[in-house]
């Protein structure tokens, strides 16, 4: 019963580690838009 606990744990922590960078590099592409966009309207 241990081993499966460990695996469900596993199996959280990497989902919640793909889930971070799906996030930061998404957040990262929107502000590299936004910033891309204040330069184009002061131009």
């Amino acid at each position: 019963m241990e081993k499966v606990w460990d695996v469900a744990v596993v199996g959280g922590r990497l989902a919640w580690y793909v889930a971070a960078n799906f996030l930061a590099e998404s957040n990262l592409r929107w502000k590299v838009a936004l910033v891309r966009w204040k330069v184009a309207l002061v131009r």
